[in-house]
């Protein structure tokens, strides 16, 4: 029997041999033109994708994560990281769902208590990207400071004056 792995391998081979023996394939449908190889965007999708920035924690590429849910009876979420997983980031995650689980009020106060806490949360877990992105944006704020302006507002027959 064939194990998971080699499965898996089998299955995005086959996916590869696809997509190369039909790079231009669309379905005309409705007028409008579907790609079957373009991922659609929908709330999960969005949802996953800043639940997995969350528990990228540090500069560099470490600690990327992918999640991905698998929904039976209950969900299952799986998380794939560049490096390893630190408790402390999974323990974030568990925390936020745990969190967004519990929070079944639709009282919008309770709504936004909820995203300053997940966000306070998050900035502890990631003070070293934080501070790193702090420390960026006061260099290219500075970086623009010193530069002087290209263009300035005026009237004149194209609109600007080019200096």
């Amino acid at each position: 029997m064939a194990t998971r792995g080699s499965l898996v391998q089998e299955f995005y081979g086959c996916l590869i041999l696809l997509r190369l023996l039909t790079p231009h394939r669309s379905q005309q449908q409705g007028g409008g033109t579907i790609d079957h190889f373009t991922p659609k965007q929908n709330k999960w999708h969005k949802f996953l994708d800043n639940l997995a920035w969350l528990a990228d924690y540090k500069i560099g590429g470490e600690t990327v994560t992918a999640i991905a849910v698998e929904y039976t009876t209950n969900p299952t979420f799986w998380i794939a990281c560049n490096n390893h997983l630190s408790p402390a980031a999974l323990q974030h995650i568990q925390r936020i769902l745990s969190d967004l689980d519990q929070e079944a009020s639709s009282d919008s106060e309770s709504a936004s208590q909820l995203i300053r806490k997940i966000a306070r949360e998050s900035v502890v877990l990631s003070w070293a990207r934080v501070k790193d992105y702090g420390r960026r944006l006061k260099a290219t704020m500075a970086a623009i400071d010193d530069q002087k302006p290209r263009m300035t507002l005026g009237r004149s027959n194209q609109g600007f004056f080019e200096k």
